[in-house]
């Protein structure tokens, strides 16, 4: 691959009240960056690249410069390099420690966890997937990692009863194979701890259930299935509401974004009902969609009329309907 002369950079918005600010700090990949990734806290910043590479970015808080600029400390992560492009990075819950996981084109996920300040070194690789995973994310409130890959298939992992986290023989591995083709998402829900949802080239939106045993053994199984008019590029659930639905948005090729609102029941939470959907048109093919943290705002990556990078948002107003602003 050949060296950038160039160096990239990623900029990351000022903490002050100018929308106008922002600081920039180099990055050190010297591949396209395909995901950033913030941990809980909002302190540290994984970057996967195209060259195989991961680097993270440690933002100094109580060091602050000016008002306009912090102390970044950058770093990779030594001797290790994905054999393919890295496509989703994902941070656990704090409260299992600072636990990366990547995935890539190579078919691997890796986990890495922080054994001191800044010194980051790998866990387990899981090498078992006979397509390239395409997206990874931890659980809100568990240590299980829900993966999609280009097969169909859909996976999680977690940790053994009592087990460690550092050697793969500690670890539990559960898939279907539902989806027809490429699963371009995973999403968990954000207020259910054991229920994700992934999306597909197939057309198509699954819903999962996690069921845990008495003997701490988990189970996955599909609950829902929703058919969609062209392929679904990205998904992310928002924040609970009031009403006790959940909201599902949906990012389509056809240059729509599809909001589900689905309702557990009571009785038996591996039923969940449809009970509303909005469609929102977008100016063009839709690549990636995420919710405000509040859930009321709604983000959306897509192409405008000259084709070049396009972001729409949009706030959902108090009968329920949907604004641009």
């Amino acid at each position: 691959m050949q060296k950038n002369s160039k160096p990239e950079f990623l900029q990351i918005p000022s903490q002050t009240k100018s929308v106008n600010k922002i600081n920039m700090i180099e990055v050190k990949n010297e591949g396209m960056i395909h995901d950033v990734c913030y941990d809980f806290f909002g302190t540290k910043i994984a970057l996967g690249s195209s060259d195989g590479h991961i680097e993270i970015q440690e933002i100094n808080v109580n060091s602050f410069k000016s008002e306009q600029q912090k102390d970044i400390l950058s770093y990779k992560i030594p001797d290790f390099q994905h054999k393919g492009p890295v496509w989703q990075l994902s941070w656990s819950n704090p409260k299992y420690g600072n636990i990366l996981a990547s995935c890539s084109f190579d078919k691997t996920i890796c986990l890495f966890k922080e054994q001191k300040f800044g010194k980051y070194s790998l866990l387990l690789q899981l090498s078992e997937h006979k397509e390239s995973v395409q997206s990874i994310q931890w659980s809100y409130r568990k240590l299980i990692l829900a993966a999609g890959v280009a097969d169909g298939s859909v996976h999680i992992y977690y940790r053994k009863k009592n087990g460690q986290i550092k050697n793969q023989q500690d670890w539990e591995h559960k898939s279907e194979s539902q989806h027809m083709s490429c699963v371009n998402q995973v999403s968990w829900v954000r207020d259910k701890e054991l229920d994700f949802a992934t999306c597909s080239t197939d057309k198509s939106i699954r819903i999962w259930k996690v069921t845990t045993p008495i003997d701490g053994e988990y189970k996955l199984s599909q609950i829902q299935h929703i058919p969609c008019d062209s392929w679904v590029r990205s998904i992310d659930w928002a924040a609970e509401q009031f009403n006790q639905n959940q909201i599902l948005a949906a990012g389509l090729e056809s240059s729509q974004v599809e909001i589900y609102y689905l309702k557990w029941d009571q009785n038996n939470d591996k039923k969940v009902s449809i009970s509303k959907e909005i469609s929102l048109q977008t100016k063009g093919p839709c690549w990636k969609v995420q919710w405000s943290p509040l859930g009321n705002q709604l983000a959306i990556s897509t192409l405008d009329d000259k084709n070049d990078p396009f972001v729409q948002v949009y706030r959902q107003l108090q009968n329920g309907e949907f604004a641009e602003i």
